[in-house]
């Protein structure tokens, strides 16, 4: 969840700030000079949401805290870093090793969709001349006028 539904992230935080989880993982990933500390927390909304738009929609708010550490190459030492996502979902009763795992490969799928897309179409050069995709840009030059098809004009000798 963003930002950008301000009220409802923030009855989903003051939720994930007052309520007490009923479950928690925690998991650590290693690799690439990168160490990341994942706790899922997962918390019933209840009554907390009885009197909004939202209630009958959000049952459960999920919260993420990331805490990766990354080596600096140049220095050797290590820096902190902490994040806080806020998920919501109309479903109840799983615990949150399920909630963990279906978040981690939501985010393998996001980005090797954003990889995809960045290393066949080259959405990182993009110019907006050419919209999202260069292999829509025109690859060769309008023909010619003389070489344009007459109406009618199959392209093909006719047949003797």
């Amino acid at each position: 969840m963003k930002a950008n539904q301000s009220a409802l992230f923030d009855a989903a935080s003051a939720i994930a700030a007052t309520a007490t989880a009923i479950d928690t993982a925690f998991s650590r990933g290693n690799g690439r000079s990168r160490q990341e500390d994942r706790t899922v927390e997962v918390f019933p909304v209840g009554d907390a949401l009885a009197d909004t738009e939202w209630q009958p929609f959000v049952k459960t708010v999920i919260r993420v805290t990331r805490r990766p550490l990354l080596r600096s190459a140049a220095t050797g030492l290590w820096n902190q870093r902490s994040e806080v996502a806020i998920y919501l979902s109309s479903a109840t009763d799983l615990p949150a090793a399920t909630w963990a795992a279906a978040i981690r490969e939501h985010w393998g799928i996001e980005n090797w969709n954003h990889w995809v897309r960045d290393v066949t179409c080259g959405e990182a050069a993009t110019t907006p001349a050419y919209g999202p995709c260069p292999q829509f840009r025109p690859q060769h030059p309008p023909p010619k006028r003389h070489q344009q098809r007459r109406p009618g004009h199959l392209g093909r000798r006719p047949q003797p």
